[in-house]
């Protein structure tokens, strides 16, 4: 299973969508549920594949540069 299939995974089982529009406020509790979710997963002996490059971070936040982002 790649990476990205097993996080959209992990999200869909937190409740959070699969996409966010970027003025969506869900992105930090999305972040910390999946940052959580993979600790716990790698802890139980499981492995996740590491990406070799980014795979659309950049563009993303290009797109959007004019908005602020709340922490």
């Amino acid at each position: 299973m790649s990476t990205l299939a097993l996080y959209q995974g992990f999200l869909e089982e937190g409740g959070y969508p699969g996409k966010f529009s970027y003025s969506d406020p869900r992105h930090r509790g999305a972040y910390l549920y999946l940052h959580n979710r993979v600790s716990d997963y790698i802890t139980l002996g499981h492995k996740v594949q590491l990406s070799l490059q980014p795979v659309g971070a950049s563009k993303w936040i290009a797109a959007h540069q004019s908005h602020e982002i709340e922490v």
